[in-house]
């Protein structure tokens, strides 16, 4: 069993324990977890790459990208404000090649390796 099949147990058994209490927003919000994680579940590794890989969560990567390089620029040592505001634009157009050139696989490997 992999970790997705298990949340999706998991939240199934909540969901069936605790339905009557909770507001319908809630049950949906659960049911569709439930029903993403058991999608997940059926995933085989190459799936994973080819999801990521279809761009659907590129925009995702790099709002966490730019959060990274706004924390800099908010809380940082003048040095690194200094960094993150030279570094930011250029950081989202290597951010934009690299999700065009990089497959999905071979930065999971990069980033393992590194």
């Amino acid at each position: 069993m992999n970790w997705y099949k298990e949340q999706a147990d998991t939240l199934q058994r909540i969901l069936d324990r605790d339905r009557n209490d909770m507001e319908v927003y809630a049950i949906k919000d659960l049911m569709e977890k439930i029903s993403l994680y058991k999608t997940l579940s059926k995933f085989s590794e190459e799936d994973k790459f080819r999801a990521f890989d279809s761009g659907m969560f590129n925009a995702i990567l790099k709002g966490y990208a730019i959060k990274a390089m706004d924390s800099f620029s908010e809380s940082g040592t003048d040095e690194e404000k200094e960094a993150a505001e030279i570094l930011r634009a250029k950081i989202q157009g290597k951010l934009d090649s690299l999700l065009d050139l990089m497959p999905a696989k071979a930065a999971e490997q990069y980033y393992m390796d590194h």
